[in-house]
């Protein structure tokens, strides 16, 4: 082995030295220096994103100094998603809000039959389906199925028709939906108006 090396020049020697030392080097690195950064860009990431939390919760900290204030606001932004789409319903609550509504518009609710069934719908909420009988103006009943669109509640009219009634004024009848998070099972029945209402309704 010796005789071997001595037969090998000065300047080859320096090369298989290089090429060893390039060699040891390149596992060092597989060995330690890449998982090194590897770890490096992980607590830099990170720290990146809990910055960003940070500036976030700051954001919110000035934005709302006055929690108390911000509470309440949050409070009543859930009270009107409540209202829109409550836990249940009850056809005198429905009857007791629509005489109130037909009232205001100077029509006459004559009536609101409760559904047979109750479904459930693809959003997890329950649908109850309403027929309601009201007579009055033309754009009295319009203005009447807007404010319902409108108002307080979820509610979506599936179908409207008119028809004269003989003394004057249209009769109009109109199928819509309202929607409640729990099942009503079903909603009470034979519910009537409050005594003080100037336009009492019957529930069939």
């Amino acid at each position: 082995m010796s005789e071997y090396l001595a037969k090998i020049s000065l300047n080859t020697r320096y090369l298989i030295l290089l090429i060893l030392t390039v060699f040891f080097a390149f596992l060092i690195s597989m060995q330690f220096i890449l998982p090194l950064r590897d770890d490096t860009a992980k607590v830099e990431t990170q720290l990146l994103q809990a910055n960003t939390r940070l500036a976030a919760i700051q954001t919110f900290a000035a934005q709302n100094k006055d929690y108390d204030a911000f509470l309440k606001i949050q409070t009543l932004k859930v009270e009107e998603t409540k209202k829109k789409l409550p836990d249940t319903v009850t056809i005198p609550e429905l009857v007791a809000e629509y005489s109130k509504l037909a009232m205001v518009n100077k029509v006459v609710l004559e009536s609101l039959k409760p559904p047979t069934e109750i479904k459930q719908d693809k959003g997890g909420a329950f649908a109850v389906p309403l027929k309601l009988s009201l007579s009055g103006d033309y754009f009295n009943l319009v203005e009447f199925l807007q404010q319902v669109e409108k108002g307080t509640r979820f509610a979506t009219i599936q179908s409207v028709d008119f028809s004269a009634d003989g003394k004057g004024s249209l009769k109009m009848n109109a199928d819509f939906v309202v929607y409640a998070l729990k099942n009503p099972k079903p909603p009470a029945a034979n519910a009537k108006a409050p005594a003080a209402q100037a336009t009492p309704a019957k529930a069939n």
